[in-house]
């Protein structure tokens, strides 16, 4: 029965050290007693005029406090039995997520429209909604990088870090796309049999810097780099959070989404290149893709069922043999008269 046996709050089984404790202090407390006892006379005297003082009754309720007392931890610490376990095979990978941030990302055809952020976090959660058993990391960036998440399964952290991205994240403007690749096949572990895929969410545009390096190194560690483009190819003013337009030397800033780039540096590491206005149906296309290439890893399922109850009944049972063995009559029970007219 207790062979798959399961701690919820395994933290408080501690609280049974206090167990031998109280044992000494019963040992000392009978010694004491039957000392005290016996020096009074005569035990056949003592009899007697104390027929009350029965030194055993008074070590059994002890004994019986401190088995209540530690079923009561036991309860406490919430133990469970393994009611159901199945063992499977799962398809899983790791996915690092590559967020551009600089202010590009802010542009929208008008004021009170999405911006091209506010796309990336809603095509970010509908990735995760996908996953099953992959781990995934968070790396943002504009003028410089920043891991935000290292390679985890906590699909809630992940979300509320995503939903709380803005373009103040990075202090520096820019968009440092190789040094966020870099950081991105750095957030792997150094596993070889598992399938690994960065997903770049960017409008490419402005990407500074070569990125041929980190391509050979992506190559080379079978890392396919998947491209989520995002904005309009024609271009779109960039809303500033003050709500005033980006301006360079009196003009309006136009962005536009540089689908060659993000189209080749797919291309180069066998992934694939979308565009997020679609939503849906392209994150579905990206991650159907990385699950293609998925390795299979066997993956246990346990269901439990709490069993502190039967320690709280014996419990209640030693209290109440505690109750039972008074020496002092309860007076409110003493008040029931439950034989007399």
């Amino acid at each position: 029965m207790f062979n798959n046996l399961y701690w919820a709050n395994e933290k408080y089984l501690w609280l049974l050290a206090l167990i031998p404790v109280l044992l000494v202090l019963v040992i000392v407390f009978s010694r004491y007693y039957r000392n005290a006892y016996n020096s009074f006379g005569r035990q056949e005297v003592i009899k007697d005029l104390m027929p009350g003082a029965k030194r055993a009754k008074k070590v059994w309720k002890l004994l019986f406090l401190i088995v209540a007392l530690s079923m009561l931890i036991i309860a406490l610490a919430r133990p469970q039995i393994g009611a159901e376990k199945s063992t499977h095979k799962v398809k899983a990978s790791e996915i690092v997520l590559v967020v551009d941030v600089s202010n590009s990302m802010l542009a929208r055809s008008k004021p009170d429209a999405m911006s091209r952020l506010d796309k990336v976090k809603i095509a970010t959660n509908y990735l995760i909604n996908q996953m099953k058993a992959d781990r995934v990391a968070l790396v943002i960036f504009a003028g410089d990088a920043a891991m935000v998440m290292p390679m985890s399964d906590d699909y809630d952290a992940l979300r509320m870090y995503l939903n709380n991205l803005t373009t103040t994240y990075v202090s520096s403007q820019g968009t440092a796309i190789g040094q966020a690749l870099d950081m991105a096949i750095d957030a792997f572990t150094d596993a070889k049999d598992v399938n690994k895929a960065i997903v770049l969410f960017s409008d490419g545009e402005n990407l500074e810097g070569k990125v041929d390096d980190q391509v050979k190194r992506a190559k080379e560690e079978k890392i396919r780099i998947y491209t989520a483009g995002v904005g309009s190819q024609r271009g779109n003013p960039i809303f500033l959070p003050n709500g005033q337009t980006l301006e360079y030397k009196g003009q309006v800033v136009i962005s536009k989404q540089d689908v060659d780039f993000l189209k080749s540096l797919a291309l180069e590491t066998k992934g694939m290149y979308v565009n997020i206005d679609k939503k849906q149906a392209a994150i579905e296309a990206i991650y159907q893709d990385i699950e293609k290439h998925a390795t299979g890893k066997v993956s246990s399922f346990s269901r439990y069922e709490d069993i502190y109850e039967y320690f709280v009944g014996v419990a209640l049972f030693f209290l109440l043999m505690v109750i039972i063995m008074s020496e002092r009559k309860n007076r409110l029970m003493g008040k029931i008269k439950l034989f007399e007219k």
